[in-house]
């Protein structure tokens, strides 16, 4: 028997084969969200989730971290950070959760900017608004 390789894993247990440029009967290919190292036909392993804060794309071998202006979901994929909040993670513990933009600031993806002098915002958000006087 042959294993499957990176990114799948087997689907069948009585027969597994594959080509080069082809997947054949008995590989399945690994779902997002999960990670698939190249396991052997005769093993029992199933695709692993991947951990809080990391994220793959179907058919991968493995997981990776969360980059800055993303944020990864509880079931490993990978989402565009919301407007008004801000996922940076290298400044922050590795977290799966975007944070909210903090009041005075604005931000989008991974940045958190404070608003200019004469300007103001609101927790959450991604603008600032201009101050008229009177």
């Amino acid at each position: 028997m042959i294993p499957c390789p990176a990114g799948f894993y087997s689907g069948f247990k009585a027969y597994q084969s594959y080509h080069a440029s082809d997947v054949t009967i008995g590989c399945v290919q690994c779902p997002a969200g999960t990670s698939c190292a190249g396991i052997n036909v005769n093993s029992k392993a199933m695709p692993q989730p991947c951990q809080s804060g990391y994220y793959s794309e179907a058919g991968s071998a493995t997981c990776y971290p969360c980059p800055d202006g993303h944020y990864c979901s509880e079931d490993g994929l990978l989402l565009a950070c919301p407007s008004g909040f801000v996922c940076k993670w290298s400044d922050v513990t590795l977290s799966s959760k975007p944070r909210q933009c903090r009041a005075g600031y604005y931000c989008y993806a991974d940045y958190e900017l404070p608003c200019p002098t004469g300007s103001w915002s609101g927790a959450g958000a991604s603008i600032c608004t201009t101050i008229i006087p009177g």
